[in-house]
Order: C-alpha cells, then sequence, then structure tokens
C-alpha cells in the first residue's frame, strides 16, 4: 500500500517540475474585491506558496497564519504563486499580464513578495549531478569565455524580476523572501530514506487530526486562525515552535554571517584554478564516486546545497537593487516619438525611498546539530518538512515562515498603507499605451555544459587527469 501511495504521489508532483515551462501561466484577471480592494500583500512564487491552503501541507492559507501571529491585522493577503514556477515563469507571467492588452484587468498589492528558485535547481539538477563545479560561474580556460553557473543564473533572473516589479510604470515594494533549505544526507541523521519516511509523513497523526477538527474548508481567517491554533495547542505543538524558533534564531545569528560569506567566497562569480591542488588521479575518481553515491541516496542535496549557496549574492542582489531604483531615470519615451519623454507621476513620498527588502528564512530551517558540530548547514530539520519532492515544508514550516512575514511586514506599516493607483499598471497619456521596458532579460534554460565541462567530466570518470 505504501509503495503505491508512493507511485501516486511521484506521479502526481514530478510532471510539475520535469516539465516546468508547462505549468498554468496564471491568470491575470485579478480582482481585489475579495480583500475591500486593499490586499496587505501580494504573493508570487512556486510550490511552496501555492500550498499554503491545500490539504496535507498548510492547510488553512496565508491569511490564517499571519492572523495567528498577529490578530490585530486584518490580513489581506492574494496569492498568486504557482507549482512547478521558476525564476523565468514568474517573470514570463509578470511581462504577459502588464502588457498593453491584459493590464487593465491586472491588480495587485503595493506590496509584492516572492520566494522562488527551488525549481530552477531541480532543472539544473542532470547537470549539477554529474559537474557538481557548475554550481559556480567561472572562465572557461580553453575560450576565454564566461560560464554561467547555476547560482549566477538564479541571481540574474532574480534581478529581472525586481528591476521589472520597480519599473516606474509598476512602481510595487517589493520583498525578496530567501530559500528554505531541503532534505538532505545528514551527518548526524544519515541518508533521508534512514531518517524520513514520506508516506508515514504525508499520513501522520497530526494531518489526520487536522481533518477530523477542520470541518469545512471555506472558513473565514480567524475561525482558520483559532483552528490552527487548537491544532497545535492539541499536540503541546506551540511549545515546540516556540523553543524552535529561539534555537534557530540563535542559530541565524551564529552562522549567517560567517559559514554563507565564506561559502559565496567561492560560489559566486569565483574562477576555477585548477592548478590551486594536485590531488591524485584516484583520489579525484574516488571523491566524484562518492558525490554520486551520496546524490543517488539523497537526491534533494544539490537543491539544498544550491539554495545555500544563493542566499548571500540573494541578499545582496536586493540591496543592489534598492539603491539603483531609488535613483533611477522616472521618464518613459513615446516609442513612437508623438510626444516627448513625460515623467512619470510619483507621489513625493516615495521618491527616494527604500522600496526592496530581503527576507532571511534558509537559517530558520537547518538542522543545528548538523551545522554547528560538523558545518553542514545546508540539512533542512526533518520537523519542518511534509515531503522530499523536492521539499515542501508542512504546518510548522508555515508557521515559522509567517512569523517572518508577519514581523516583516509590520515593521514596514505595511498593514497601514492605501492602494496606490487602484492596483493597475499607471496609464500615460500616449494614444497608444507602450508595453513595460524590460531592462533585463531573464534566462529561459540553463546553458548547455561547455567543452571544458566534458574534459572536467571525463577526468573524474576516468582518473585521468593532467593540469
Amino acid at each position: 500500500m505504501k509503495k503505491i501511495i508512493t507511485i501516486i504521489f511521484l506521479l502526481t508532483i514530478i510532471p510539475f517540475y520535469l516539465f516546468a515551462d508547462n505549468v498554468s501561466k496564471g491568470d491575470c484577471n485579478t480582482s481585489l474585491d475579495d480583500y475591500d480592494g486593499q490586499a496587505t500583500i501580494t504573493f508570487l512564487g512556486d510550490s511552496l506558496g501555492d500550498f499554503v491552503d491545500d490539504p496535507t501541507w498548510g492547510w488553512v492559507g496565508w491569511d490564517a497564519y499571519l492572523y495567528f501571529h498577529r490578530s490585530d491585522i486584518p490580513w489581506r493577503v492574494q496569492n498568486l504563486a504557482v507549482a512547478g514556477w521558476k525564476t523565468n515563469n514568474v517573470f514570463d507571467y509578470l511581462k504577459e499580464c502588464t502588457g498593453i492588452k491584459k493590464r487593465d484587468n491586472f491588480k495587485t498589492a503595493n506590496h509584492v513578495a516572492f520566494e522562488i528558485g527551488g525549481n530552477d535547481f531541480i532543472t539544473w539538477y542532470p547537470i549539477l549531478t554529474y559537474m557538481p563545479w557548475k554550481f559556480s560561474s567561472y572562465t572557461d580556460p580553453l575560450t576565454n569565455e564566461w560560464v554561467v553557473g547555476s547560482t549566477e543564473y538564479i541571481l540574474h533572473n532574480t534581478k529581472a524580476i525586481i528591476r521589472f516589479l520597480r519599473h516606474p510604470m509598476i512602481d510595487k515594494d517589493v520583498l525578496v523572501m530567501g530559500n528554505f533549505p531541503a532534505l538532505s544526507h545528514s551527518p548526524s541523521l544519515g541518508d533521508m530514506g534512514d531518517y524520513f519516511d514520506m508516506d508515514k509523513k504525508r499520513l501522520d497523526d497530526f494531518y489526520l487530526k487536522f481533518q477530523e477538527v477542520k470541518g469545512s474548508l471555506r472558513m473565514s481567517r480567524e475561525d482558520n486562525a483559532n483552528l490552527l491554533n487548537e491544532f497545535l495547542q492539541a499536540f503541546n505543538a506551540l511549545e515546540e515552535i516556540q523553543e524552535l524558533l529561539v534555537k534557530q534564531f540563535n542559530l541565524r545569528r551564529d552562522f549567517i554571517n560567517h559559514t554563507l560569506e565564506e561559502i559565496a567566497n567561492w560560489s559566486f562569480h569565483t574562477d576555477i584554478d585548477l592548478s590551486r591542488s594536485k590531488p591524485t588521479p584516484s583520489e579525484l575518481k574516488q571523491d566524484y564516486l562518492k558525490w554520486l553515491a551520496m546524490v543517488k541516496a539523497n537526491p534533494t542535496t544539490i537543491l539544498s546545497l544550491g539554495l545555500f549557496f544563493t542566499q548571500p549574492g540573494l541578499e545582496q542582489t536586493a540591496i543592489d537593487e534598492r539603491e539603483y531604483t531609488r535613483s533611477r531615470d522616472k521618464t518613459y519615451n513615446d516609442p513612437k516619438g508623438n510626444m516627448p519623454s513625460e515623467t512619470v507621476p510619483t507621489d513625493p513620498s516615495r521618491k527616494g525611498g527604500d522600496y526592496v527588502f530581503f527576507l532571511p528564512l534558509y537559517p530558520l530551517l537547518v538542522r543545528q546539530t548538523d551545522c554547528l558540530n560538523w558545518g553542514q548547514c545546508w540539512v533542512g530539520e526533518p520537523v519542518f518538512f511534509r515531503d522530499f519532492l523536492p521539499g515542501h515544508v508542512n504546518h510548522l514550516g508555515y508557521t515559522v515562515w509567517a512569523s517572518q512575514i508577519a514581523k516583516k511586514a509590520t515593521d514596514l506599516n505595511w498593514q497601514n498603507q492605501q492602494l496606490r493607483n487602484d492596483g493597475k499598471v499607471h496609464h500615460f497619456n500616449f494614444e497608444d499605451q507602450p508595453d513595460i521596458e524590460v531592462e533585463i532579460e531573464p534566462y529561459q534554460a540553463p546553458p548547455p555544459p561547455s567543452n571544458i565541462d566534458w574534459l572536467i567530466l571525463l577526468c573524474f570518470i576516468f582518473g585521468q587527469c593532467h593540469f
């Protein structure tokens, strides 16, 4: 029976990732009517955001999770996340919906938050399995050309999304949410199959109990939050969450400024120096075979490592875009030359401010023992996860995540800001409305391996390296 359940789950979930370009493109006919015209936040992202109100994962939705932490705020979250989306899907969706034909029906909150990138690493999975050096970017010594690795790929696309949302015609406040780790090989627990039974996790007592007490799937934000509170109390989970939060915050403080920065020094924009060390051919081959064996037993280790490498650059990207869009030129030229450039009408209070922010999340779900005792700070803490395909969080994970969103949003006073421009794209007085200028085009697919990649691969496979 367990095998049947697992097979059904695999057949349901895996197509989202193998054929991610064919997933739903999202609906451009968005409305804020259900939020009294005053949505607090618009969410964009992949299945992590999409599954927050789906059975087995989050159940109650973002409004309830945020209300659980701050019941004094009438949270109104417009959730546009779509399972299977990658960074380029988010960008393409925004570009399509803000185009001339569809922009009148596309309404979002002033504040847009997004978490994205996990599915990009799944797309990179075959390459990174056999060519793990491609987490990094480097100069090809054969052609002297820059080779884009997975980390730079995702950071480039993230920058494209931020830049587009901050275009003067859109002018959204942007919250770039960091990613989470995934379940990985653990030095303290072993391989994923040794410590995480996905069938049991998907059908455990927590969710069976939740199904008993939940009742209707269509409940108010307050009722859902009260239900979440009742549910967590029934299993004495509130104390567990509070203790975990204290420990995880301490973990973040201890290692976020050290481990991530150190690993970023080689993982992002670093040339590969093939003469730096001289391992023997047999040592290279053995290390490579160990890597392949580990990945075979723990496939989502690649995802977790990739997201780990990405976090420092993700935060820096948000900082850089904040500075760039703060002082950008707020004019738009008529593409047909019928009239001089028109300055985008901007509220004086919107000029020169901070409108791009970063929310670090990765350390909060890291397994402390593996990070502090073994230095492996990319292993997810199993208590927060519902599955390992590719690593969706459960109700505890969403509770921790929502605590950070609630704090960040209230620190920025987002809950008290009135909707600008009816949530739509700004209109010019041009006879023909222009499309929004795309300053940064995102990558649509991982670049194929270069010649040097194939030579390095042969070197590892045959153990015959002569540098």
